[in-house]
């Protein structure tokens, strides 16, 4: 039966069958699942497309990472769908768009400012999520039936997308728009404005500084927009009436428009930097560094032969101290096991600190953070576990040893599966390999991070400068050991 008599429309045996599924696989949190609900009958149109989990769990007052694993359920469970959004950070745009991993690619063509961006999961990949249409209809799922206004302001906008005055990217255009219609392939539109002292942009033409002292005056701007078109220099004009046609000689639709910044304004601006941001969102490499999304999605992985660059990860080795001797003393098939149960020690404790398991090597364990400062207090939780662990044993069966580091890497897919290549990860096992038993080393970019102090005023520390393997430079590294 569809509601559409008393509210939106939603398909309730498809509604019904998918919230059992997600009830069933994220069981013990039937009040998010309640709300979710809600949301999905209630919220309106525009509002159940390219839903921002970040913005959402703030409306509901929900923790952040609840409302990622709800989402990713969902997804699972076929209520939502997801969505790898490459933003413009020229215009803010949505430019390219993906439901799985697998699609995305190491580049981006931006059609409104007509250049090539490097994808990059840590400032410009938005993950968004929307509604099924099995689950719920809305013409916002069909770009198509949208006005060209929508399209570009609301639908194509990214919702997290920050100008440079501070506002969201959504309500800059709308207060900027000078005029904005679709023109089809083979027509020509036509369009009349007056330039006014400030900045002024076409979607599809130039950028004009519009100065009173100038002497260039232009009456008539005309544009013929073939796919592969240059973008138009920028030029400083003189105020006055100008007639602007779009011939759209592609294969195509595409949308007219135009912005016009005030003179004031741009001198508002004038300290900032240029382009748009993204603000409170879900960015692509958190979540690669997500427990469940690892868990719910294996088969996602980086397909692009160069990988996917992420501007920061923190990177965690551990290592078991004198494993051989270990298998040694109590045998292969017992000190496997207990290797096996030391891994799911970790694991909880990696996905407790909100990190992902991305391997084991042996008796090893390679980790990644989205929050460095994540990655330290996995570190001492590893450190405080394992000594329980060793208690209730009655002896010190695992010694562990634990290195971590942070910076820029590539994500990958080696062996079927999710992984991190560069310097930042094999500095981060370098380091590791530095500790001794039941030790953390950290690179100084670790332990000098802001709030690192507080997590680590309770451990003995020694700075060291040292050479290892495959880096040139010296590198400083700070052991961490319990006080005594």
């Amino acid at each position: 039966m569809t509601l559409s008599n008393f509210g939106p429309a939603v398909h309730e045996p498809s509604f019904q069958e998918r919230l059992d599924r997600l009830r069933a696989s994220y069981a013990n949190h039937d009040d998010l699942v309640r709300e979710l609900e809600s949301f999905v009958r209630k919220a309106p149109d525009d509002q159940i497309v390219r839903i921002n989990p970040i913005q959402y769990a703030a409306n509901h007052g929900r923790d952040e990472a609840e409302v990622i694993d709800l989402f990713l359920h969902a997804r699972k469970a076929g209520l939502l769908t997801m969505e790898w959004h490459y933003v413009c950070r020229g215009c803010g745009m949505i430019i390219e768009s993906f439901h799985t991993l697998n699609a995305a690619g190491e580049h981006s063509f931006c059609k409104t400012c007509l250049v090539n961006r490097d994808a990059d999961l840590s400032d410009f990949v938005e993950i968004g999520f929307t509604v099924s249409k099995a689950v719920r209809t809305s013409r916002f799922h069909d770009p198509e039936r949208l006005s060209a206004k929508e399209v570009v302001i609301d639908y194509n906008t990214a919702a997290s997308a920050m100008a440079r005055d501070g506002t969201k990217a959504r309500d800059f255009y709308w207060r900027h728009n000078v005029f904005v219609s679709y023109v089809e392939p083979g027509e020509t539109g036509t369009f009349q404005v007056n330039l006014e002292p400030g900045f002024f942009a076409l979607r599809y033409g130039p950028e004009l500084i519009v100065d009173p002292s100038s002497d260039n005056r232009v009456e008539r701007i005309d544009i013929t927009h073939r796919d592969g078109r240059p973008a138009e220099k920028m030029q400083t004009v003189a105020p006055g009436s100008l007639t602007y046609t779009l011939t759209n000689a592609s294969p195509d639709r595409i949308v007219a428009s135009a912005i016009s910044v005030t003179e004031a304004e741009r001198a508002a601006l004038s300290g900032t930097t240029p382009g748009f941001k993204l603000g409170d969102f879900l960015s692509g490499s958190r979540l690669l560094s997500m427990q469940t999304f690892l868990d719910l999605f294996p088969s996602e992985t980086v397909m692009s032969a160069g990988g996917l660059a992420v501007k920061r990860v923190a990177v965690l080795f551990t290592d078991i101290k004198g494993s051989t001797a270990l298998y040694d003393r109590i045998g292969d098939m017992k000190a496997f096991n207990l290797v096996r149960q030391h891994f799911g020690v970790l694991r909880d404790v990696i996905a407790a600190n909100r990190g992902a398991l991305v391997k084991t090597i042996g008796d090893a364990v390679m980790a990644s953070f989205h929050d460095p400062l994540n990655a330290i207090g996995a570190a001492l939780d590893m450190l405080a576990q394992i000594r329980r662990f060793n208690d209730s044993a009655g002896e010190e069966l695992i010694m562990l040893k634990i290195g971590a580091h942070v910076g820029r890497c590539l994500a990958v897919t080696l062996n079927e599966r999710l992984d991190y290549f560069g310097q930042t990860v094999n500095l981060a096992a370098r380091v590791q390999g530095l500790a001794a038993e039941n030790e953390i080393y950290l690179s100084d970019e670790m332990y000098c991070l802001p709030g690192a102090a507080v997590l680590l005023a309770a451990m003995q520390c020694d700075a060291q400068t040292v050479h290892v393997k495959g880096i040139e430079r010296e590198i400083v590294v700070h052991a961490l050991r319990a006080r005594p």
